[in-house]
């Protein structure tokens, strides 16, 4: 039987709106918002607001949990302090309270996350009115379920046509990227956080960075899903098949970067250029290979067909274990043979 989540919402007053006098943890509320048009709709939506030290105006950041929700650790305590410590205010989104439970178990996929998606609008809306922050500076950060509502229906092209406020920046932990092909330079820069092991979601996200030349990425070595999970112990399975385990330096790591990032784009080193990392996906894995192999002809088709099947394996290995390429990455007898043939 699903939990079902059970809280009453009381009214916006005038002073959670537009007063900083908050305790750095508040329960506030705010209205969804239409995800076409940026325009108020309901309903009411709970969030956990936290604040840094100081005055403000500060940049701030929308956290859309997985789907274990809104009390989750890692939404309501671990990334706060994070990002409140490096002086960014925090809205964490109750994503499934509106929806009559505490996680996404059993909810109908699409519409769930085209919700969410107007509880992260409206969620941005409320930050933008506040005098405490600053309305130009907000970013939006989801983890799995979150993420793909990020990638799906707030960073693609044209998502934020026709809002009144925007969101600046956009990082993407262990989600799905389907959708980011379509995003575009003008689009919201974003980061995605891609656990090494996740193997379901990997291998795409790795492609699509690799197919951008704007897109950030990074793979966090030996890193599963729900890698920032702290709560969990152990490695299980999700609802969806995802394999999950706790990494302390994932997360670590993924702190570092997130940070540099919403530094680079909303915070204090606005304008820096920021390094890409991209791995390549398992299509431009095989172009590199061909392409190496083209100009390495010489040599390698001096070999019999043993020794060059060889030679590309041992290449192969190489740019896996440099983190270059994807683990999946491998090379057959057969596919070596064929590409013997058409190379020399």
């Amino acid at each position: 039987m699903k939990k079902q989540l059970h809280w009453a919402i009381l009214p916006i007053s005038i002073s959670i709106l537009f007063t900083s006098s908050l305790s750095a943890r508040d329960t506030v509320s705010f209205a969804a918002a239409d995800i076409d048009g940026g325009q108020s709709i309901g309903p009411e939506v709970r969030g956990a607001l936290n604040l840094p030290d100081g005055s403000g105006p500060f940049p701030a950041v929308v956290l859309l949990p997985h789907c274990h929700g809104f009390q989750s650790r890692n939404v309501q305590n671990d990334w706060p302090d994070v990002l409140n410590e490096n002086g960014y205010a925090t809205l964490t989104v109750d994503s499934f309270g509106p929806q009559g439970q505490d996680t996404c178990e059993g909810l109908p996929r699409a519409e769930s996350r085209t919700k969410q998606a107007t509880y992260a609008v409206g969620a941005l809306n409320f930050l933008a009115s506040r005098n405490d922050i600053d309305p130009k500076s907000i970013g939006v950060m989801g983890f799995s379920e979150g993420a793909f509502v990020i990638n799906n229906m707030i960073a693609p092209a044209s998502s934020q046509r026709g809002w009144s406020n925007k969101f600046s920046a956009a990082v993407s932990a262990y989600g799905g990227c389907r959708r980011l092909n379509l995003h575009k330079p003008e689009d919201v820069p974003i980061m995605i956080l891609a656990p090494e092991y996740d193997k379901r979601l990997v291998g795409l996200c790795i492609s699509t960075a690799a197919a951008s030349s704007h897109i950030h990425l990074h793979v966090l070595e030996g890193a599963y899903h729900g890698f920032d999970n702290s709560n969990m112990s152990g490695t299980k399975t999700d609802n969806a098949g995802n394999q999950m385990s706790y990494s302390s330096s994932a997360t670590s790591d993924a702190q570092k970067f997130t940070v540099q990032f919403f530094d680079a784009h909303i915070g204090k080193n606005r304008g820096q250029k920021l390094e890409r990392n991209v791995m390549l996906g398992p299509d431009q894995a095989n172009e590199a290979l061909r392409q190496w192999v083209s100009s390495n002809s010489a040599r390698l088709c001096a070999l019999d067909t043993e020794d060059f099947a060889e030679a590309l394996m041992d290449i192969v290995e190489e740019w896996v274990d440099d983190k270059k390429v994807v683990p999946e990455m491998t090379v057959s007898k057969f596919k070596a043979k064929f590409m013997r043939r058409k190379s020399c």
